[in-house]
């Protein structure tokens, strides 16, 4: 069982003791979405579901609190469908003496005060009209300062940082600060901020919403935490997703990842060499996926449907074909993983490169050459001056897109620039073309 074992045999650990306080930290929950691209029954995958059942997990295991960090609910579908489920969730909590600590994003800055007004004393939104706001939370002779702001307007393209002079914080007291922020994200419209900014405040753990994937730091004198989504909604959030659990005890903090989500997103290259007829490919398909999950099959506590998006690598004579019969095999597959969790494939794409000689086309003086060079320099890991100049360019253009205003709304998932992201980029372009440019000169042979 995982984390799940020991999460559910903490409260039987400190009978002796004082029980030590307990937060679930979770954010980008976007009530109203359904995760995108996959068979069965939608109702079982929506983030109206994990918001139940994240709500079941906080009362059985006996938390203290729940912070959210912003985009509870989601702008576009969840306005009217939600307020039911997230009312009943907050009562259900309020039952168990379960509080709640919540900051507004940009998604539901203009939603989130009118569905909590005053009705709820345990729920407390932090931070209204962008005003920095402290609430201590007293239980089990400990005390965490919960500090948070929330969205005035659905764009902040500002800091809100540094705390205003006035901001008292007991230095003797943990902080756990709430912010739905664009971390290292310069001109972002949804309130950059730096690691700088956060140090040096007096906020030992700040617990950050809008990256849709989890992410952490520890930097001297504070950590800093992206829980990530909830449930995992789409393709552009792969691998594990859940909430965290905060744990304080006499001075005490520890941060355990819990994954939760029911759907996982996963990437994963076949190579297709030498597959000659479609049960090759099949066979292909299903074996690469089935080695892939050994790995990590403790990681699939709750996962119900694993969504791969597969890239066929490799040479092969008839790319073409390759693809089609990876596609029609695309429609039957749907792999037992484990029991209550099956494996199937949302999506096939091809970076097959022909059948050549690679190092005798690459002395070709043509952009066929050009092309085999560039594959080459890619896979033996060096460099030359024009695949330099290329990750440059893939840099530059990335920045300008993340700056662009009509590309703002969809920075939620980061931009992987890292010397191997931008090479495998840079590799799929340069076998695609090399492709087509040997494709033309076929037909024209």
């Amino acid at each position: 069982m995982g984390d799940f074992t020991l999460v559910c045999l903490i409260p039987f650990l400190h009978i002796a003791g004082t029980m030590p306080l307990r937060i679930l930290a979770a954010a980008d929950l976007h009530l109203g979405r359904v995760s995108s691209g996959l068979p069965g029954d939608a109702l079982t995958l929506s983030t109206i579901a994990a918001w139940d059942k994240m709500v079941e997990w906080a009362i059985t295991n006996q938390v203290d609190a729940i912070s959210l960090s912003g985009d509870v609910v989601d702008k576009d579908n969840g306005y009217y469908e939600s307020t039911g489920p997230l009312q009943r969730g907050f009562t259900r909590l309020g039952e168990a003496d379960i509080h709640v600590f919540l900051v507004a994003g940009n998604h539901d800055y203009r939603v989130l005060p009118s569905l909590i007004g005053s009705q709820y004393q345990h729920v407390h939104l932090l931070g209204r009209n962008g005003t920095w706001e402290v609430y201590p939370f007293t239980r089990k002779e400990e005390t965490v300062q919960f500090l948070g702001w929330s969205y005035p307007s659905q764009y902040v393209p500002t800091s809100p940082l540094p705390l205003p002079g006035t901001m008292a914080l007991d230095p003797n007291s943990p902080v756990v600060g709430l912010l739905h922020g664009d971390l290292e994200n310069i001109g972002s419209y949804y309130c950059p901020v730096g690691h700088n900014e956060l140090v040096g405040v007096g906020v030992g753990t700040w617990i950050l919403g809008h990256i849709h994937m989890p992410g952490e730091w520890y930097l001297p004198g504070t950590s800093i935490h992206y829980p990530g989504s909830l449930q995992a909604m789409s393709a552009k959030e792969p691998g594990a997703h859940g909430f965290l659990l905060l744990t304080f005890d006499k001075g005490n903090k520890t941060v355990q990842k819990i994954p939760f989500s029911t759907v996982r997103y996963q990437s994963l290259d076949v190579d297709i060499t030498g597959a000659e007829r479609q049960e090759n490919v099949w066979e292909l398909l299903t074996k690469t996926i089935a080695d892939d999950t050994r790995g990590w099959l403790p990681e699939l506590d709750g996962v119900t449907h694993l969504s791969y998006d597969l890239r066929l690598i490799g040479e092969h004579p008839q790319e073409a074909l390759v693809l089609k019969w990876a596609g029609d095999s695309q429609r039957e597959m749907f792999v037992p993983v484990r029991p209550g969790t099956n494996a199937f494939v949302r999506s096939v794409r091809s970076d097959i490169g022909p059948v050549v000689n690679m190092e005798e086309l690459a002395r070709d003086p043509s952009p066929a050459g050009a092309l085999a060079s560039m594959i080459l320099a890619i896979r033996e890991k060096r460099s030359s001056p024009l695949l330099r100049q290329l990750e440059t360019q893939w840099v530059t253009q990335q920045g300008l897109l993340r700056t662009s205003g009509v590309y703002q709304p969809l920075l939620e998932t980061p931009v992987d620039n890292s010397p191997d992201a931008i090479r495998k980029n840079l590799l799929r372009e340069c076998t695609r073309l090399l492709n087509a440019l040997l494709s033309q000169v076929e037909k024209k042979n």
